[in-house]
Formats: structure tokens, sequence, C-alpha cells
């Protein structure tokens, strides 16, 4: 049976790319009702309130960002710590998706003459794929070791196991000069 916990794919354990994967699948389920959230208001905008292709892609985006915010950090990537900090690296990457979605869309409604619609369908799966990676590896990674979210096949331990803050840690960045001057304020804290 020891044979069967060292299996590993590519360097590392097949443990780690079933968690992976089922990550994946997990953020492309969230990730396409998000879509499909854009897509319900955006079609909506289109042709019952005669809106303009680009303004109502503006209008629709956010919408899904916030659909699939809401999914994937609860559900997907099961983070409950620094909500704020993660929601503000989730609309950044979808504002990122929603510039990326535009400038794709006016080529394929301008220069190629695709029906709107279509066209907006066209340019999800490019800025859905972007935004993963984006969120793989900075809004939802261990802010607190700077490292890739958990369960992925580089590092990590198990997908989903919310972090908090935990003693023993040590923080890079900015967030060091605030623990240092706890620590600092509180010699008790700093030997745990």
């Amino acid at each position: 049976m020891a044979a069967h916990s060292t299996r590993s794919f590519l360097g590392k354990p097949l443990s780690k790319w079933l968690r992976f994967t089922r990550q994946i699948i997990s953020y492309g389920i969230f990730g396409s009702l998000g879509a499909l959230s854009d897509l319900g208001v955006y079609t909506l905008l289109v042709h019952q309130a005669h809106l303009a292709p680009l303004p109502s892609n503006i209008i629709s985006v956010p919408v899904g960002i916030l659909v699939s915010f809401t999914f994937n950090s609860r559900i997907t990537f099961r983070r409950s710590d620094r909500t704020l900090q993660r929601a503000l690296r989730f609309f950044a990457v979808g504002l990122t998706g929603l510039a990326l979605s535009t400038g794709l869309l006016a080529v394929f409604t301008h220069y190629l003459a695709v029906p709107p619609v279509w066209a907006k369908a066209f340019t999800l799966p490019p800025v859905v794929l972007l935004q993963f990676l984006a969120n793989r590896y900075w809004t939802f990674r261990d802010l607190d070791k700077g490292e890739p979210d958990q369960g992925a096949p580089d590092g990590g331990d198990a997908v989903g196991e919310p972090t908090e803050d935990r003693p023993g840690l040590s923080p890079s960045g900015p967030e060091a000069a605030d623990s240092a001057d706890r620590v600092e304020g509180h010699p008790e804290r700093g030997q745990e």
C-alpha cells in the first residue's frame, strides 16, 4: 500500500494534482456562473434596454466578477482571511479582464462584424483562463507565506483549508514591520 501513497506525476504527488484538478473544476463552475451572469446582464442590456455593446459590457462584467468572487472565495479557495484585500485583488483581475474583454469585443464587433452576443461569447474563454491564473497565483495565494494557494501541484497542502493568522509565521513586506512592532510590544508573543 505504501507504493500507492508515493505515486507521482511530473515529480509531484498525485494527491496534490487531484486537489488542484478539483480546484480548477470548481473555479470553472463558479467562473461559468459568473460569466453567465455577465452574459445574461449584457444580453438584457443590448436587446431589452437597447444599450450599445461596449457600455453594456462595462456594466455586465462587474456583475459577473461579484458573482464569481462570492462563490470562488467561499467554495473553491475557501479563503475567509483578508476578504477585503482578496476582493480588491479579485476586482483588479476582473477589471483587467474587462479591459481585455472590451478590446476583443471592439475588434469582433467593429472590425469583424460579429453579432454582439456571439462576439461577447468569443471573448469569454481567453479572459476566463487569464483570470483563473491571476486569481490562482495572486488573489488566493497564501498571503502570509507569499506562496501560491494551497493545493497546487507546485506547493501548499490541501485545497480549501482556510488560512488564518497563525503564530510562528514570518510575514514579509509591509506586514513584517507590523508584526515586528506587535512582537516588540508583547515579548511573550515573540516566543510562540
